[in-house]
């Protein structure tokens, strides 16, 4: 079962939103209890409703909640937030434990010190593997292109965007070791196959690719 779990702040459903629309036959879903009183799903029912439903048979499933749903098997977590960590409530806060991914939208309920070691302790804060942070909506779209990229890598290579070539595709498995590439190779690549280095940037995401010695911040 293919479950994409978008959690964090009002603004998750455009997240959620997006990832639903970049996956070819999914499905979206926002999950909640229909009163605080009642005991939360476990991820066991959740996942025999999907089943019974029909909706999970083959089509991933893009759930937008805060819900901790124990023992749900997520492909992905996604959490985003336009405050800090401390400032949530608690449950919207705790969805955000054990995310893979977090987006983080800078503005001013962050203070004076902006994202001056905001990435480390979101990291630190959820066991994120990854942290992107925004101050615009140039910059919005950047990370919700990126947080799909990501998303459709963990789903497997079935669900690689139309838009990424594949000689490039082949070249950058061809290129990495060890699933590592470094800046220069990406560079390198970028040249000898007259392809944007953003979209380098977008097949080393989906391939599961890390960079490193990176240097210029363009990954």
């Amino acid at each position: 079962m293919k479950i994409i779990k978008i959690s964090g702040v009002a603004r998750k459903r455009d997240l959620a939103e997006f990832v639903q629309a970049g996956i070819e036959d999914s499905w979206l879903l926002a999950l909640e209890r229909g009163d605080d009183d009642d005991e939360p799903a476990t991820g066991r029912q959740v996942e025999e409703w999907l089943r019974e439903s029909g909706l999970a048979e083959d089509a991933p499933v893009v759930l937008d909640t805060n819900e901790l749903f124990e023992g749900l098997e997520t492909c992905i977590t996604v959490y985003i937030t336009d405050e800090p960590l401390s400032a949530l409530s608690v449950d919207v806060r705790s969805a955000g434990a054990g995310a893979d991914l977090v987006l983080v939208q800078l503005g001013e309920a962050f203070g004076v010190d902006g994202d001056k070691g905001l990435e480390a302790s979101m990291k630190e804060a959820t066991g994120a593997l990854k942290v992107l942070i925004y101050r615009d909506q140039e910059g919005r779209d950047r990370a919700f292109a990126k947080a799909l990229d990501m998303v459709l890598a963990t789903l497997g290579e079935e669900e690689m965007p139309d838009d990424i070539p594949e000689n490039l595709i082949e070249a950058v498995k061809t290129a990495s070791e060890d699933g590592r590439m470094t800046c220069e190779a990406a560079h390198d690549l970028a040249k000898e196959l007259d392809v944007p280095l953003a979209l380098v940037g977008r097949a080393l995401d989906l391939l599961h690719v890390k960079i490193t010695r990176c240097q210029l911040g363009c990954f």
